[in-house]
């Protein structure tokens, strides 16, 4: 055979192979819709659509190839032969690889394609499936509003056919942009239209799916009540269907619930029930992560218990901690987790620290280190130097503790992009001193050499001379040289102080001015405040706690009293405005006056019916401006009703603020309190909106009983619960929770309210240490 002939061959075999490839390849896909389409006897549409519905129904990623291959054979085949719903098909299985291969844009481009070609047809369902698949692509380039544009008009349609689950779907998507962008309550809205979809089609997949999401917004919303709720349900469906795969997130769920409401063995039953199903549904990252959330939960306990034993040794707890974070690491170790082995040990060497046990501590966090540098965890690295670093210092071992502070700030300013300063300084001092002792032996050198020649050439010693007052001249010369240079220096830099301490005047001037603007806005702001001798000459036993954050606050307090017949109405709230500081202290202001309008001029009597006025003062207060202004403050609004001077009824309204009631002796706990595990007190839940600015808002519920001797009330913003502090304040700290708090005020219930605000202030300030307050506190307490 001839060379051209055989290079022919070659050429012929190599082309033709491909193609066999991707006709094997849609045989695998469906043997009978793939003889159809090879098949010449058929119809050209029969053989497009057959095509279609083999692309229809790819659903691995790794058939790209494939898909790609045929999508383009099928928008080549439909415009050859004017196939219109065939070239949609091509164009929608086009936009699939795009979507496979991450590119939104380019999909979007063929969607459009495809829509435009059914918007001309009767396949209004089709058009529907389009724009859900065009809303998440633009989901996915951040493009919500045009996202959600999309998802409307599938609904449109949606809404007229029998597809319910494809509507359910397009409000479960509207609902996740609304929860990214924090709209919870526009979120939990669309969900709920989700979840009676599935219901009403029992659909139970869909509706554990659902109440679990609706679970997750309440977590993150920290109304762990509420997310128990919607975990506990989602739960009891995926146990009764068997649905044991999805039992897991459930119970993840119902573990991290409990674990914030500090009820540990349930949260331990929940973490272990989720670890026994991924022994059936195996994923080792989970499983460890699972022990590592076991082995915190212990942590915290065990740290708390430590404190309310006054330092008595009791490890049980803590022991506990330590082997789940041991179980971990194993796992870790067995898939080569070197970040997750790295975090556990070092987990493991803060429990043997907060037990005293220096020399544990110190061992399990060297290994710690040593793991997150093999691993090349930047972040890790600079967790358990610092760590070491407070573990050398307490036990007094300075070098060691240099070391690890050095290495702490090394890892920190790589974190921040900065450049290692103490580096700097180190090669500075480095070539400082090279540079000194290079001079100092050059110098000795020539001293030695000068001497020799001088016993040995004494008839160049004038010569010599000569040279050395040559010598001497210029250097004089250069020493007047760089004289003049640093005179003239110095000549600028006190030009240039003189500018500075001009500008630092003018600053200190303005900043004066604004701190006295801010000063006589407070006084402003303390006008609005009631005074004490008219709190304590209506409510005779109570506290409040009131400790702004800046000069101004955003978190106000108001009391008013109106006498009618032979009764008394005592209004008093807790407000919590947009912000603090300045922004938070206008807001405040509007909002006290508006308080004092709606009682005084327009008498109105009941808190919800307030409420509702005071909303549209304040969003009346705001709307001037041409830009959306969205201030406005969160509120408890109480109203004691009181007949020859006795308490008889309390009136409630809330806007995010609740009420709590503290009473073990309490005989009825009327049905709109929510009674808290200890069955020493109750909770009013408030209405989930603000007063001001809301995109949709409804009216103000005014909850109404009959108070008993005894009854403790409670209104708070939520600056204390937020305030970071706590064991682990060298790192931050953590945030003191609304549950704490509540738990704080039953233990406090038999002191005095003098007391109970001296106890609260303590503990605020144990907790904050000498962290910064994060935001305004303010705390009423009214026993009757």
């Amino acid at each position: 055979m001839s060379l051209e002939k055989a290079v022919l061959s070659f050429l012929i075999v190599f082309s033709i192979y491909p193609c066999l490839g991707q006709d094997q390849w849609l045989k695998g896909q469906s043997d009978s819709l793939s003889k159809i389409w090879n098949d010449q006897s058929y119809s050209k549409k029969e053989r497009a659509q057959s095509l279609c519905l083999v692309l229809e129904g790819v659903e691995n990623p790794d058939d790209f190839k494939g898909l790609r291959h045929f999508s383009n054979i099928l928008i080549d085949f439909s415009k050859e032969h004017n196939l219109k719903n065939e070239l949609a098909c091509g164009y929608k299985s086009k936009a699939s690889v795009f979507e496979i291969d991450k590119n939104p844009d380019s999909a979007i481009v063929y969607l459009n394609k495809a829509l435009e070609i059914k918007k001309n047809s009767d396949d209004v369902h089709e058009a529907a499936r389009l724009f859900l698949k065009l809303g998440e692509n633009y989901k996915d380039l951040f493009l919500f509003d045009e996202a959600i544009e999309k998802y409307n008009l599938a609904i449109e349609i949606l809404k007229n056919t029998k597809d319910q689950l494809s509507l359910a779907m397009a409000y479960n998507n509207i609902a996740n942009i609304h929860v990214h962008r924090g709209k919870i309550k526009e979120a939990i809205k669309y969900l709920t239209k989700t979840l009676k979809i599935y219901e009403n089609q029992e659909y139970t997949f869909g509706v554990q799916k659902a109440l679990s999401n609706i679970g997750n917004i309440y977590y993150d919303q920290q109304d762990y009540s509420e997310a128990f709720n919607y975990y506990n349900k989602s739960y009891q469906i995926n146990k009764e269907e068997n649905f044991e795969k999805e039992s897991i997130g459930s119970l993840i769920g119902l573990g991290n619930t409990y674990h914030m409401l500090e009820e540990i063995d349930s949260a331990e039953t929940a973490y272990l029930n989720a670890i026994d199903l991924l022994q059936t549904y195996p994923n080792k990252y989970d499983e460890a992560l699972l022990f590592n959330n076991l082995g915190n939960l212990y942590y915290e306990t065990g740290a708390n218990e430590l404190k309310e034993q006054n330092g008595k040794k009791n490890f049980e707890v803590l022991d506990k901690s330590v082997n789940y974070h041991q179980k971990a690491y194993s796992i870790q170790k067995e898939i080569n987790d070197i970040v997750g082995m790295s975090y556990s040990l070092s987990s493991i060497a803060e429990v043997y620290y907060l037990e005293g046990n220096q020399e544990k501590a110190i061992e399990f966090g060297e290994k710690a280190l040593n793991l997150a540098k093999e691993g090349e965890s930047i972040t890790d690295i600079k967790y358990v130097s610092f760590f070491l670093y407070e573990v050398y210092k307490i036990y007094n071992k300075p070098t060691k503790a240099l070391e690890m502070y050095e290495l702490y700030v090394e890892t920190r300013d790589k974190l921040i992009n900065q450049s290692n300063q103490e580096e700097i300084v180190r090669q500075k001092l480095k070539y400082e001193y090279e540079k000194k002792s290079f001079q100092d032996s050059l110098k000795a050198a020539q001293e030695k050499e000068f001497i020799e020649k001088e016993l040995q050439l004494s008839d160049l010693k004038l010569e010599k001379e000569k040279s050395i007052r040559y010598s001497l001249l210029v250097g004089l010369g250069l020493v007047l040289l760089f004289g003049i240079l640093m005179y003239n220096r110095f000549k600028v830099t006190r030009r240039k102080n003189k500018i500075i301490e001009a500008q630092k005047r003018v600053v200190d001037v303005k900043n004066k001015e604004i701190i006295d603007s801010i000063n006589y806005a407070k006084r402003l702001q303390d006008a609005i405040l009631p005074p004490n001798k008219l709190i304590t000459s209506y409510l005779l036993d109570s506290f409040i706690l009131y400790r702004p954050k800046d000069i101004v606050a955003g978190d106000f307090y108001f009391m008013d009293v109106v006498e009618e017949d032979n009764k008394k109405l005592v209004y008093y709230a807790t407000a919590d405005c947009t912000g603090h500081g300045v922004p938070g202290a206008i807001v405040s202001i509007v909002g006290a006056n508006g308080l004092k309008r709606c009682i005084q001029e327009l008498n109105l009597r009941k808190p919800g019916e307030i409420l509702e006025v005071l909303s549209k003062i304040v969003a009346e207060n705001f709307s001037q401006s041409e830009k959306k202004i969205r201030d406005g403050m969160d509120i408890a609004l109480c109203c004691l009703e009181f007949v020859n001077n006795k308490p008889i009824n309390l009136h409630y309204a809330g806007a995010n603020i609740p009420l709590l009631l503290v009473n073990p002796n309490r005989s009825n706990w009327p049905s709109d309190f929510i009674q808290l595990k200890d069955a020493k007190s109750g909770e009013i839940k408030p209405d989930k909106q603000a007063i001001g600015y809301s995109e949709e808002s409804t009216p103000f519920v005014t909850h109404t009983i009959e108070t008993e001797k005894g009854d403790t009330l409670y209104t708070f913003s939520d600056g204390y619960a937020d305030q970071f502090g706590g064991p682990q304040k060298e790192i931050g700290g953590k945030k003191f929770k609304t549950v704490k708090l509540k738990n704080l005020f039953v233990d406090i219930y038999n002191q005095s309210m003098d007391q109970q605000k001296e106890t609260l202030t303590t503990t605020f300030d144990e907790w904050k240490g000498d962290l910064e307050q994060v935001d305004d506190v303010c705390v009423i307490g009214v026993r009757l």
